[in-house]
């Protein structure tokens, strides 16, 4: 198991089941009708008192949370309606857990825990999944919450034009609404790692779905309604009386300040002027960390990693040995004690210690070894006279100095890159379609769901991917291993599906994350009730001041 460690006054993530064995069980494997194991809203413990320790169980010993108040929150980075709530982006992880909702959760250890749906059923064939809602759930709107909504948004996420994450798992099901209820989805062959597309789906309102890419309607079942949205600014939800987990939430309204200027918002936090502050730089965040006003809420759930992707398609990039000579070139060290001040931890394989797919001598492959590198790019006939396009997220701030210090070490091999940095609007759909044509340094999650849910579902590795890599042998792998049931012939599979990665060199491996991939998360310590799941989702129906 990878267990997080408390510090007087940060908590990092739980525990994560291991084992694809667990992860299946835990989907509701046989014929489990409902997961045991965790109540409520199925989250970990994510902070502790200020100079104390957790309570057993990892829960905060606590009074009743107060009721009322307004959260004041800081993001760096303003919304991106395209896509909202079926693509995940950084840029709308608050909204989406503010107004919308899901079936069920996964919590920390993997269990699945209740949410919109009460129980859920796999048929002994594994051909078809059954989920019994919970009845008296509303709309925001006041419409009632039926199967057919259910399945409108896990059909939605097949729409190519949304590019959605889940969008090759959602291209499985097939649905069935026998009443109001009850949600059937059946597949033509066992494909348990599907379950996870379900967690990862929020239930938006069928009726007012298109007026969400104009920003005029976001429209859910969550803890809060929206009220209003100013672009660049600031957006605003108020408690949503109506909550389908009765006397929550226990806020009356959260306010979502735009800051893209780090500084500004550590100044905001420190003055009062806001309770979290998201994006917080790594320095700050450490600083602040020895300060007994403040928490610090690191959810390491191990499914973030840093890494360095690569186009095969941009001609400076289209020879592999060059791609490892990148690979070689990273200092990961220096990376995360200069650049990242210890949030993170060196890895070559993008799968943390708890994946069944980890193995040691993978994650050991690339080393800091600018000799090999500088042989390679001779082999290779590396053009140095050539500028290789390097492109960042303005909303994954930890990857600009990460970058600059990258940059030199590239430099000393020969390697001259042009770092283009975009705001995320505009690298996200760059990312979808494979638009680079160069390199990039960005964020990549799912490791620590099912192993193949990474290679189904993550921008960087799936067919189509934005590296534009594929080949033969990678695909059938990808097909093999959401399909496969034994546990020795997967492993085999994703060991190979690793190498194959680290020889191809279209992404490569920085570092495990710890912390959030906008930054870090600082609160000051009247903020009680901090919990997340294991996607690291904050259940912001328990969040109270204090």
């Amino acid at each position: 198991m990878e267990r997080g460690k408390t510090t007087r006054r940060t908590l990092l993530g739980g525990a994560l089941a291991t084992g694809v064995a667990a992860f299946l069980a835990a989907c509701g494997g046989s014929d489990d009708k409902e997961s045991g194991g965790a109540t409520g809203g199925g989250q970990a413990a994510a902070t502790t008192a200020a100079g104390g320790s957790p309570a057993a169980g990892g829960q905060q010993a606590a009074a009743a949370p107060k009721k009322g108040g307004t959260l004041k929150v800081s993001q760096p980075q303003d919304l991106a309606p395209a896509g909202i709530p079926y693509v995940l982006s950084p840029t709308n992880y608050h909204l989406y857990n503010l107004v919308y909702d899901r079936l069920v959760s996964y919590d920390t250890k993997l269990n699945v825990v209740p949410r919109m749906a009460q129980s859920w059923e796999w048929s002994p064939d594994f051909l078809q999944l059954t989920f019994k809602l919970r009845p008296g759930i509303k709309f925001h709107s006041g419409r009632a919450f039926t199967s057919e909504d259910a399945k409108f948004n896990l059909d939605r996420i097949k729409d190519p034009a949304l590019n959605s994450q889940w969008r090759n798992y959602a291209a499985l099901f097939k649905f069935e609404t026998p009443d109001a209820q009850t949600l059937v989805i059946k597949f033509d062959a066992p494909r348990k790692s599907a379950f996870d597309a379900i967690p990862g789906t929020f239930m938006a309102d069928r009726e007012t779905i298109d007026q969400v890419k104009d920003g005029k309607a976001f429209v859910g079942t969550g803890p809060f309604k929206f009220k209003e949205w100013q672009p660049n600014d600031h957006f605003t939800v108020v408690r949503n009386p109506d909550y389908w987990q009765a006397g929550k939430p226990y806020l009356d309204q959260v306010d979502v300040k735009i800051t893209p200027d780090a500084q500004a918002a550590v100044l905001a936090l420190e003055s009062g002027g806001i309770d979290w502050l998201t994006g917080a730089e790594p320095q700050d965040a450490r600083r602040l960390e020895k300060d007994k006003k403040y928490q610090l809420l690191v959810a390491d759930t191990g499914g973030g990693f840093w890494y360095v992707g690569m186009d095969v398609k941009a001609p400076a990039l289209a020879d592999k040995r060059v791609r490892q000579a990148l690979g070689y070139l990273i200092d990961r060290k220096r990376l995360i004690d200069t650049a990242l001040f210890g949030f993170g931890t060196p890895a070559s394989a993008l799968w943390p210690e708890s994946s069944p797919a980890f193995d040691k001598g993978q994650n050991e492959f690339y080393s800091y070894d600018p000799a090999k590198a500088r042989q390679l790019l001779q082999a290779a006939g590396y053009d140095t006279n050539q500028t290789v396009s390097f492109t960042l997220s303005n909303a994954y701030p930890p990857t600009h100095p990460m970058t600059e210090v990258y940059q030199q070490d590239l430099a000393k091999a020969g390697i001259k890159i042009n770092i283009q940095k975009y705001e995320h609007p505009v690298y996200l759909p760059k990312l979808q379609r494979g638009e680079f044509g160069g390199a990039w340094m960005s964020t990549i999650g799912f490791m620590n769901f099912h192993p193949a849910t990474f290679f189904i579902s993550a921008f960087p590795v799936r067919i189509p991917n934005a590296s534009n890599y594929v080949s033969d042998r990678y695909k059938q792998l990808i097909d093999l291993t959401y399909a496969e049931t034994d546990d020795t012939k997967l492993k085999a599979q994703l060991k190979e599906l690793t190498q194959i990665m680290l020889d191809e060199a279209f992404v490569v491996a920085i570092a495990k994350q710890i912390g959030g991939a906008s930054g870090q998360t600082v609160t000051t310590t009247k903020v009680k009730g901090l919990t997340y799941d294991m996607a690291g989702w904050i259940a912001y129906e328990e969040v109270s001041l204090g």
